[in-house]
């Protein structure tokens, strides 16, 4: 694979999380939000959307390493604080950006939870190398 052209294909993966789980090493309820490509995969960043009120509390992005084909041991990679929101027609609901610059290798999952009962998107913009 040495000078060979790296091409990139964006793969853009979402999540909707909502059940609270408290747990910080990855074990509870956590969900999916993208899988490193057979090349693998780099996560740029990962957007999260509330899609209603907030109450304080914290989202969590994990990394969790393919473990032949086993759930492995989940990592966790940043939290996020969430404040009180409390939307209506002059504040919109939470929303933010988080710069992740994290390369999944093949099979590797990133997840995610939320600590209270809020619902989010959490959308994970990803490009999938390929040779």
């Amino acid at each position: 694979m040495i000078n060979e052209r790296v091409k990139y294909t964006a793969s853009t993966k979402w999540a909707t999380i909502s059940t609270a789980n408290s747990n910080l090493d990855g074990t509870g309820s956590i969900s999916s939000v993208i899988t490193g490509a057979s090349n693998g995969t780099f996560v740029k960043s990962v957007i999260i959307k509330a899609l209603g009120n907030t109450t304080r509390g914290i989202v969590r992005i994990y990394i969790m390493p393919f473990a032949g084909g086993a759930k492995g041991i989940a990592y966790l990679l940043t939290e996020v604080n969430i404040p009180a929101v409390t939307q209506s027609s002059k504040t919109h609901s939470f929303s933010t950006i988080v710069n992740i610059g994290y390369t999944l290798k093949s099979g590797d999952i990133l997840y995610a939870s939320t600590e209270k009962a809020d619902t989010f998107y959490v959308i994970a913009e990803g490009l999938n190398w390929a040779y």
